[in-house]
Order: structure tokens, then C-alpha cells, then sequence
């Protein structure tokens, strides 16, 4: 009989040297299984290697580092990911030898892996001391075997790209040998540099007001977050500051007041205290602005910075929605005098008292087709002037006023200030003060800021002015904030405007819904009315039930929704739909709330990231409430691929969960391996690692902390 061979296993196949290549490609392709033995097989040509050592497997790319038919280049790349594999290729010791400056042309994550090993050459070191990769550089100054000659290249060389390590190459135990004492003192002098980690304001705020950072790194702390925690009036957020430090006035006084100044929530009071401050000239421009800006800065206060020699400080008291008709008239009027007297060289004083003296508008609207520029400018101005004060302008000077808006050429905040006079004007036309609000929008040019501001202080003129129509007012009390709903509502009250049924209707329902003795039924009733400012009102009555606020937290309108955020007897089951929009205004209002769950706060904290005011306020919340579930959620809350500070003071703290911990016992900065060797938290084994750290301050830490005094 003929002798028939039995076919071979295909794991005897992958493994032989004598199989062919196109059968070898064959079984890579099969398994997994089988691809790890081809990568192993000697006789595995470099072509297929190059496509193994892509493999998604590690185990193949593993295999493929060690097989010395693998391409020097593919090998060298390995060597990042699999060292010891790299360094046992029988090829390497023959590239050494065949190239004297493999070590120097080595790409540098491999060469970064290699330094960590406690294996590695000294002379490599110092070849790789003059490297200018951040991560080699690092992982030579976190090796404890490190040799003197490369840290002393790292010291007093001057191309290295981070500045911060030939400091860190200074604390290595090579070069503080016998170094036991002071490292305490000297570990606070080190964390006290605000300089050496990333910043996060709102987190370092944040863990600051719940008492994670202890008071003597306060210093640490971005410097932009000690002065919002020095101008903070809430003394017990302050008590943490050290005393020395107040002493010495370490603030700049002019910051602290621009922090007040640009704070919403700043009392009127303290606003006035602010300009009666001295200030350093440099700085008094923008901390005007500022309290320009400011929705409480009071009516008086205002007046006098309608004065301020800063235009961009009067454009603000300009657009602030408290800024009286009065204010706005003197300012126009000081406006068209400043013109004149910077433009006097071009425009002479005959032609000047023709334009500015004229309490004709027809006159003025003429000269606008002045050839002159600045007798056009003068002209403008004058307009306005006109206009505010309400000189014989009849309804044909309205119209043509209407067109020059839409369509005369000019300086944009000339026509800011047209529009401005012209939505104040008590004669203004309805039709005219419609048109206004509808086409301002494309009218004005500039960022989406300040379109905002002035669309918002033309919508309080025109929902003050006695001309609006009953649909204007209607538009207003639909598509409008708050304090120009309010100015509506004053408008209809005094001036009677019950011509329309609707606005009529709307009146009683208010009547109703402010009154302190309205039903829950009767508000259950109110809760569908048609208007925004109703249903607002309704959240906010006392007698409100908590299935209307959990029906209401669906509302359609952000004010709405708001107001139930902010309600202090919103049930929990509300919370969840509250903040499925991600709107920033109601996810603070949420962050903030008593009663929001525990798992809301979480969502805010970790899935809401941009909205760093909600997930700071979440944070105190939650650390306020749920004491006892707050280390895992500051983790997520810190937790960064950078090294960051409020990493630091969260590893630092004994909150900080031993996971958590232990998953910083091999970082490349030292002060976060600092952080675990000092903290009582850390598990025996892991602080025994610490304590034979390339870092001197660390290991002794690790050893002070692994055995009790």
C-alpha cells in the first residue's frame, strides 16, 4: 500500500522553518493563535513581520519584538512598548555595534521605556541627557540609577524645553546622598510654586471652598483664584487665607476691585464703594467698564460715568438697562460738543452752531447731504440730540429718520445712539418703534455680545415708550427677559392700554397669580395660560404644588424652567428633565438647589464638563450633602491625563480613595508621587515602592510615613 504522510497541525506548520511564506501568510490570517507562533517563527519573512507588528494583539506584536528577522526599524519601534523583548533581540547587540550612535538616533518614546529600566548603561544616560524629548528627559530624572554625570548635564545644560527639569534633576537622590532632614519643609516650599502644574480656576475654587486644600498651599493656588477668594465677601471662604499674607497686602487692590466690579451678584452698595476707590490709571478703564456693565450698579452711580473721559466706558453706561432718558440725553448732547472740538480743524464754528443749534430736524436732516464728512458726523449727531429731546419732529421727519437708520452710512455707534433716541422718544410711531426691535439686529454691527446689549436696552426703551403698539408689547411679553417684561407690564398699567382683549386677559391672570391667597387649584388652572410671564410667576407662588413644578420643569421656555430650578420645593423627580438641555443659567440653578439628587449632581459634575460654574457649584453641593460619597466623585471631578493641581491637592487630602492613589505611585511628576507616599491612605506595599524613589523628598516621606514615630 502507498505510504500517505498525515498532514501537519497548523500550529506545527506556523512554528516550522521549513514551511513556505505563502503558507505562513495563510495562517496568520486564520487566528490569532496562529498569527503569535508566525510572528515567533525565525524563518517569518520581514515583509510579513512589518504587517504582523500592526496587530491589534499584543501578544503578536510582543513575539514580533523578539524575533531577530524582524526590520531594524519596525524593532526599534517595538522596543517603546516591549523593552526587555527589544533588548534580548539577538539583532539589537548587532545594531550596537554596527551603528556607535544607535542610542542617539533611537526614536524616543523606545528610548524614554529603556531609561526607566534599572538595566540600562550609564553611558546611555549621558547620551541621553543632551536628548530634548520631555519624556526621555523624565525618565531619567525618575530613575533612581541615573548617574551624577547626566544629572548634571540635565542641571546646567540650557536647550531642554522644560525649564522645570533640571530643578526636578537637583532633588535626585544621587545628588542628595545622606539627605534625610528638613523634607517636609522643604516638600511645602516646593508645592507652594503655583507655577509647576495645569490650572484649573473653577476646580481650584471649587475644592478650595469645601476645605480640600489645606491653608498653607493656598499660595499654590492660580493667582487669578487667590484674588476671587481674596474679593469674595463670604468670610468663611476668606477664614483659610493665612494672616501673613493679608499683612503684606500680597493682592493687587486694583484686581480685587475688578473682581467686585465684574461680579453680577455684587451689592449696589459695594459697586458705589468701588468708584470711590483709588485707582491706578492703568486699570481704572476697564474697572469702569465693568461697573458700567453691572445690571446693579445703581441709577446715581451710573450719572456719574455717563461723564468719564474713557469712550468705552460711557458706551457701557449707554447700553445698561438702568441707565435713565435724562442720562441719555446729556450724554448725547456732551457727545456732539466733543465731536466739534476734535473736529474744529475741519469744521468751523459758523457751520458748527448751523448744525448743533438747529432745534429744526428738518434743517439737520438736510445737512446730512453735506459733502463735508465731519459736518455729516456733526449732523448725525445732532439728530439724536433732536431726537431724544423731541425738537418739532413731526411724523414725516419720523419717517425719513426711520430710513436714514436703515440706510444712512455711518459710524456704528452713531447709529446705536439714533436708534437709542428714537425707541425713547415718546412721539415715536408705533410702526416705526415695531420696525425697530425687527431689523436692529441686522442693523448693528459688532460681536453677538454687544448686538445682545443693545437689542436688550432698545427693547426696554421702546416697552417703556406710551407709543408701543398692544402687538409690540405683546411680542415683548413672549420673546423678552424678565426686566422688560416687567417695564411692559408697568407700561400697561399706567398708560390703560385695555383697547386689546388679549393684553386685558393677560392682566387678570397676573392679578391672580401674584396674589398670596390664589388656590393650588387655581394656580393648576394658570400653570397652561399662553403667557411666559404667567406661568414664571406660577413657580414662584407660595401655594404652588409639586406635581405643577414637576409638570412645569417640562415648560418649553427657558425662564420657566429656570424659575423651577431655583425653587426650593422642587421635588427630586423634576431634577432629571431640568437639565436634559444643557442650558447654562438652569444648570447652575440646579447645581445649586437643596433638593437635587444625588445623581444629578453627578451628571452635571461628569458629563457637563464646559459648564465649569454648574459642576463647581455641583461639587460643594454634593461634599455638603453626601459627605460620605464625595471621594469617588472628586476623583472623576479632578481626574485629567495632565498633571494638574487640584490632582495634586485631592492625592494630598485623606479623602482621596486608595485606587486612586495607587494609580499615581509611578507618575512622572514627583510631586503627585509625593502626594501618595505622605498620604495615610496608601497601602503598605504600594509606599514601600516610594522608598527607593529617584526623588529624595519623596522616598523620605515614603519611609517617615511607613514606620510610626
Amino acid at each position: 500500500m502507498p505510504n500517505f504522510s498525515q498532514p501537519l497541525a497548523p500550529e506545527i506548520e506556523a512554528a516550522s522553518p521549513d514551511t513556505k511564506q505563502w503558507r505562513l501568510e495563510k495562517l496568520a490570517k486564520t487566528s490569532i493563535e496562529l498569527a503569535r507562533i508566525v510572528a515567533s517563527n525565525v524563518n517569518t519573512t520581514p515583509k510579513l513581520l512589518k504587517k504582523l507588528a500592526r496587530s491589534e494583539d499584543k501578544q503578536t506584536r510582543q513575539n514580533v519584538a523578539s524575533n531577530p528577522n524582524t526590520p531594524t526599524s519596525i524593532v526599534l519601534s517595538l522596543g517603546a512598548e516591549f523593552p526587555h523583548e527589544l533588548l534580548n533581540n539577538p539583532v539589537f547587540s548587532l545594531l550596537l555595534l554596527e551603528n556607535p550612535n544607535l542610542v542617539e538616533e533611537m526614536p524616543a518614546p523606545t528610548l524614554a521605556t529603556l531609561l526607566k529600566l534599572d538595566l540600562v548603561p550609564s553611558e546611555w544616560m549621558t547620551i541621553a541627557a543632551k536628548n530634548n524629548d520631555i519624556k526621555v528627559l523624565n525618565a531619567l530624572i525618575n530613575n533612581p540609577k541615573t548617574s551624577v554625570e547626566a544629572l548634571n548635564t540635565l542641571i546646567y545644560r540650557r536647550n531642554h524645553n522644560d525649564n522645570r527639569i533640571p530643578e526636578t534633576a537637583s532633588l535626585h537622590v544621587n545628588l542628595q546622598q545622606g539627605t534625610t532632614q528638613g523634607w517636609k519643609k522643604a516638600a511645602l516650599a516646593e508645592l507652594q510654586e503655583h507655577n509647576y502644574l495645569n490650572h484649573d480656576h473653577f476646580k481650584e475654587e471649587a475644592l478650595w471652598d469645601i476645605g480640600i486644600i489645606h491653608e498653607d498651599l493656598f499660595i499654590a493656588l492660580h493667582e487669578e483664584v487667590q484674588i476671587s477668594i481674596a474679593a469674595d465677601l463670604n468670610p468663611i471662604r476668606k477664614s483659610k487665607i493665612p494672616s501673613e499674607l493679608i499683612k503684606k497686602q500680597y493682592y493687587s487692590q486694583d484686581r480685587i476691585l475688578f473682581t467686585h466690579a465684574l461680579n453680577p451678584k455684587a451689592l449696589s452698595s459695594l459697586l458705589e464703594n468701588v468708584l470711590e476707590c483709588k485707582i491706578d490709571s492703568r486699570y481704572q478703564e476697564r474697572i469702569y467698564c465693568a461697573i458700567a456693565e453691572n445690571p446693579n450698579t445703581p441709577v446715581h452711580v451710573l450719572e456719574k460715568l455717563s461723564e468719564n473721559i474713557h469712550r468705552e466706558v460711557r458706551q457701557s453706561v449707554l447700553l445698561n438697562s438702568k441707565t435713565s432718558l435724562k442720562v441719555l440725553q446729556n450724554m448725547f448732547q456732551k457727545d456732539l460738543l466733543f465731536i466739534h472740538k476734535n473736529g474744529s480743524k475741519l469744521i468751523n464754528t459758523q457751520q458748527y452752531q448751523l448744525v448743533s443749534n438747529s432745534k429744526s430736524t428738518k434743517k439737520v436732516i438736510d445737512l446730512l447731504e453735506d459733502e463735508n464728512p465731519i459736518i455729516k458726523m456733526v449732523a448725525i449727531e445732532s439728530l439724536a440730540v433732536n431726537i431724544a429731546n423731541n425738537y418739532q419732529i413731526d411724523n414725516d421727519d419720523f419717517q425719513i429718520i426711520a430710513k436714514i437708520i436703515r440706510y444712512q452710512p455711518c459710524d456704528s455707534w452713531q447709529t446705536i445712539k439714533l436708534n437709542l433716541a428714537v425707541a425713547s422718544n415718546p412721539h415715536t410711531p408705533t410702526d416705526i418703534l415695531s420696525n425697530l426691535i425687527r431689523y436692529v439686529k441686522s442693523l448693528i454691527p459688532g460681536r453677538i455680545e454687544t448686538k445682545a446689549q443693545i437689542l436688550h436696552k432698545i427693547c426696554v426703551l421702546v416697552s417703556q415708550n406710551p407709543q408701543a403698539s398692544a402687538e409690540t408689547l405683546e411680542y415683548l411679553l413672549e420673546n423678552s427677559a424678565r426686566d422688560i417684561r416687567e417695564e411692559v407690564i408697568t407700561n400697561l398699567q399706567t398708560k390703560q392700554k385695555n383697547s386689546n382683549l388679549l393684553l386685558e386677559d393677560f392682566l387678570i391672570q397676573l392679578e391672580t397669580a401674584k396674589n398670596l391667597i390664589t388656590t393650588p387649584e387655581q394656580l393648576h388652572e394658570l400653570a397652561t395660560s399662553k403667557w411666559l410671564h404667567i406661568r414664571e410667576a406660577i413657580v414662584s407662588h407660595p401655594n404652588v404644588s409639586k406635581t405643577i413644578l414637576e409638570r412645569m420643569a417640562q415648560d418649553k421656555r427657558v425662564p420657566v424652567r429656570l424659575a423651577v430650578a431655583k425653587n426650593l420645593n422642587t421635588p427630586a423627580t423634576a431634577f432629571p428633565h431640568l437639565i436634559k438641555q444643557s442650558h447654562k443659567e438652569i444648570l447652575l440653578a440646579v447645581a445649586e438647589n437643596p433638593n437635587t439628587p444625588f445623581s444629578v449632581l453627578e451628571e452635571i459634575i461628569y458629563h457637563r464638563k464646559k459648564y465649569q460654574k454648574a459642576g463647581k457649584a455641583a461639587v460643594i453641593n454634593l461634599f455638603q450633602r453626601f459627605p460620605e460619597q464625595a471621594g469617588q466623585v472628586l476623583v472623576n471631578y479632578v481626574e485629567s491625563n495632565r498633571a494638574t493641581s487640584t490632582k495634586l491637592f485631592l492625592l494630598l487630602h485623606p479623602i482621596a480613595p486608595q485606587d486612586f492613589l495607587v494609580r499615581y505611585v509611578s507618575s512622572d511628576n514627583w510631586r503627585l508621587r509625593y502626594a501618595v507616599a505622605q498620604n495615610p491612605n496608601t497601602p503598605s506595599h504600594i509606599r514601600e515602592q516610594l522608598i527607593n524613589d529617584a526623588n529624595w523628598i519623596v522616598r523620605a516621606a515614603a519611609r517617615a510615613n511607613l514606620i510610626p514615630s
